[in-house]
Formats: structure tokens, sequence, C-alpha cells
């Protein structure tokens, strides 16, 4: 089925069935049908379905920046990104959410998995030492700063596979 014609139905149907002719509520109720749309689907997510959710919750949260959702969507967007195995977009989702929200109560989550996610899955461990560095200043979640100073006294030396290698490693000579 077409993409966008499956766009256009869920929104037709939710504006059919909204009593209410406001084009916000609108768009949230065709997010939820999306969400459960996903929700639904066993395994990993249709990749064309789990593009258009991160392309609505993206376009939300940049029109609708002041509502409280819109960073909660970014959030979700990573994490749906990281599910499709995209990571390029994963990131441009944690650094949208990064600049856009700097209030947002999760900022020092969205701040690791910007970080992990360069580290990790880009290998750009340059741009990852600026977002590990906000969560060792900022976080009161003491795991997410433990992580990242871990990570921070290995970064210039070590790529995080290697890391990882070395992990494994050790703790299979203590076994």
């Amino acid at each position: 089925m077409n993409m966008r014609f499956f766009t256009v139905v869920i929104v037709f149907l939710c504006a059919c069935n909204s009593k209410v002719n406001d084009p916000k509520a609108v768009w949230l109720k065709s997010i939820d049908s999306l969400e459960q749309i996903l929700k639904q689907s066993e395994g990993l997510p249709d990749v064309k379905i789990a593009r258009k959710m991160i392309s609505m919750y993206w376009d939300f949260a940049q029109y609708h920046k002041d509502d409280p959702m819109a960073p909660e969507y970014l959030l979700r967007a990573g994490d749906i990104a990281g599910g499709i195995n995209d990571p390029y977009l994963r990131a441009d989702c944690y650094k949208f959410l990064s600049d856009s929200f700097p209030k947002f109560n999760k900022i020092e989550n969205a701040w690791y998995l910007l970080a992990f996610t360069y580290d990790a899955d880009l290998n750009n461990r340059e741009a990852a030492k600026p977002y590990y560095l906000q969560v060792i200043q900022s976080a009161k979640d003491t795991n997410l700063v433990a992580d990242s100073k871990a990570r921070m006294q290995t970064i210039d030396s070590l790529t995080y596979d290697e890391l990882v290698q070395k992990i494994i490693g050790n703790n299979l000579k203590l076994q």
C-alpha cells in the first residue's frame, strides 16, 4: 500500500471522527492511530510505517514546540530509528531534541543516547565527547554519569567495539 495514501486515510479518518476541528487534535489522533499500528506489529516494525511515525513525531515537535509531548515524541522517534537500524536518523532525532528542548526533564537521557549513537553506531568519538561530558556535568542519574565517565577514560584509545571486546575478554578471564 502506498505510504502517502495510508497516511492520508489515517488523517482523514481521524478528522472525520473528531468532534473538534482543531488541527493539533487531529494530528495527535493521527499519531495515536499510527502508534497503535506499530504496537500491534510483531517483531521488528515495518520500516515504512516506522519512518512515517518518526516523521509525524518530528513534524509535531517542529510545529508544536510549546507542547510538553514534543520532546517526548523526539525521544520516541530516536528509539524507533534505532529499531530500524538507522543511526544517522537516530542521532538527528536526539540532536534536534537536545538543541530545541534543553529544559526537557529527560534531557540527560537524550545527551547520553546521542553520545552513545555517535560513539557506538557511527564511530564518531569526537562528536560523542561533548555529550558524554554534558551528562557527567549535569546528570542526576548516577548510572548515566558512571557510564559516561567510564567511556571518557577510554574514548581516545579504544573504539566502542574495542572497549566491548576488552570488557568481554576481562569477564571471561575472571570466570
